[in-house]
């Protein structure tokens, strides 16, 4: 019964074609065809390993957009819905920028103002420490 076994690596396969797809069309700047193939990942593929990686890039192709708020919302999946994946704390940070960008300053997570000064001081400090 070798067919049972070729389903799995089928699904697998079309998930990393879409996940590339979304990809492909990001890095081509083709923000609204990319926010697409990887909102149809995310709902076909919910419980897949790149499912918070797909939903942080909706985050970007929305952010690339000027689609703010929808952005923030992307983001908001991945902190809440997969808080142990290596995109949330860039997540964090995005999230804060959206909601900057929408002039929602009071939005911005307390964990995202730890997490920009934790970011940006070691990085100031190294830059002295080259003076």
């Amino acid at each position: 019964m070798p067919a049972p076994a070729a389903a799995p690596a089928k699904a697998a396969n079309m998930a990393q074609a879409l996940y590339d797809n979304g990809m492909d069309l990001f890095n081509t700047r083709q923000y609204q065809a990319a926010h697409k193939s990887f909102s149809d990942f995310t709902k076909t593929y919910p419980k897949h390993q790149l499912t918070s990686n797909a939903w942080f890039w909706q985050g970007e192709c929305n952010y690339q957009m000027r689609n703010y708020a929808a952005a923030a919302l992307a983001y908001e999946n991945v902190i809440a819905g997969f808080p142990n994946s290596a995109k949330a704390p860039a997540s964090s940070l995005k999230q804060a920028m959206a909601f900057l960008q929408l002039g929602k300053v009071a939005a911005v997570h307390d964990d995202s103002e730890v997490f920009c000064v934790g970011l940006i001081g070691p990085a100031l400090n190294s830059a002295d420490d080259q003076l």
